[in-house]
């Protein structure tokens, strides 16, 4: 796969109600040049989303079928959902040599890290608070059980304790997003400059 890599991904990672999807099209508003990977997903559509644009949302049955023929990248299974990266999206962008961006949990990271040379791949953490603040911000925003919760929290805690190992780790806490927004657009332009 090395061979055909001729452009450059950007890995977003957060915790859950980070920011990190108002981030990601920020980038993609302002550097339309860069293209964003379109993960599937089995998850219910949330209002507002669109298919094809925010997640290609498929049955479980499909996303199975996928993982049989080898059709993902990396996937993961998160709150009872799953997630995964499809090869011919990421491929098709890196191949081409364009920017790629995609938004990614923990397992999807280090999947992909084993498959990408690490000098054209460049991961960023989004730090937005504690995991009280986090888990109000997503309680607001739609409703979660127990079991849900915990999950999320053992990844948080997960994720967490990888931040360290991101190339980049931006503040996104409460009245910070403007400076966030900022701090990821320097680093997709230097990326821009040198792919």
């Amino acid at each position: 796969m090395e061979n055909t890599i001729q452009g450059h991904l950007i890995l977003i990672m957060a915790p859950m109600a980070s920011g990190k999807g108002v981030l990601m099209s920020h980038v993609t508003e302002h550097h339309p040049q860069v293209k964003r990977l379109v993960s599937c997903t089995t998850r219910a559509k949330r209002p507002g989303e669109v298919e094809g644009k925010d997640y290609f949302f498929i049955s479980r049955e499909e996303f199975e079928r996928k993982t049989q023929a080898g059709e993902f990248m990396e996937w993961a299974e998160f709150s009872d959902n799953l997630y995964g990266t499809l090869k011919s999206e990421l491929l098709a962008h890196l191949s081409a040599g364009h920017v790629t961006i995609n938004e990614i949990d923990l397992h999807g990271v280090r999947n992909i890290l084993s498959l990408i040379p690490r000098e054209q791949c460049t991961v960023v953490y989004i730090d937005a608070g504690d995991w009280d603040t986090l888990r109000a911000r997503a309680l607001s925003r739609a409703p979660m059980s127990e079991r849900e919760l915990t999950l999320r929290h053992i990844h948080y805690l997960e994720e967490t304790a990888y931040k360290h190992n991101a190339d980049f780790i931006i503040s996104n806490n409460d009245n910070e997003l403007e400076s966030a927004k900022r701090k990821l657009s320097t680093i997709v332009e230097n990326i821009i400059s040198h792919t």
